[in-house]
């Protein structure tokens, strides 16, 4: 007998794999910007590394350039479900939230596009799995995040606050450093 349970995660997963075949799909039909080539081939940042690697591994082609960012879309996707595990009372209440995320359009062309926004919602998110299994900060994933991206600076102004509301003054120090820096 399948439990509800079981039914939505199936429900779940076969969406995000067809979706991650689309996803394939218009990544090979969609040619490289301007912009996006600047992040390949001139700027030296975490884009740059992350798309010579799999074009170094996979060949210099479309979907080499953005396979990348579309895994990093699908692990999102999955970090979503597994923190919304205990925030809905009903399970398609959850599924749909997920779905919601899955769709939106912004992190939907963050997937596609050679940009940081979608390396920021994985980090962040991967953040906020860690402290939901362990209910402690990990400050080297906040010190990595730093090399990262400058985008990370709003989550360190928002840490800044919440270790004020809550007290937590090894993490308001390292905040308050994090956003300085």
């Amino acid at each position: 007998m399948i439990t509800k349970q079981k039914l939505y995660n199936c429900i779940f997963g076969a969406i995000l794999a067809i979706f991650f075949v689309v996803l394939i799909f218009v990544a090979n039909t969609l040619s490289i910007s301007y912009d996006e080539a600047l992040n390949v081939l001139v700027n030296k940042s975490v884009l740059s590394y992350i798309t010579k690697t799999t074009t170094y591994i996979f060949g210099n082609n479309d979907i080499s350039i953005r396979l990348p960012f579309i895994l990093l879309y699908v692990f999102s996707v999955i970090l979503i479900y597994l923190l919304t595990k205990d925030y809905f009372k009903k399970e398609i209440d959850r599924l749909i939230s997920v779905l919601i995320f899955m769709f939106l359009p912004g992190v939907v062309s963050a997937s596609l596009l050679i940009n940081s926004s979608i390396v920021v919602i994985f980090c962040t998110l991967s953040y906020l799995y860690y402290y939901k299994l362990y209910s402690k900060h990990n400050y080297y994933l906040l010190g990595f995040f730093l090399f990262v991206d400058n985008s990370f600076a709003i989550l360190f102004l928002a840490l800044f606050f919440y270790s004020l509301n809550k007290k937590e003054n090894r993490l308001l120090i390292i905040s308050l450093a994090l956003f300085g820096l």
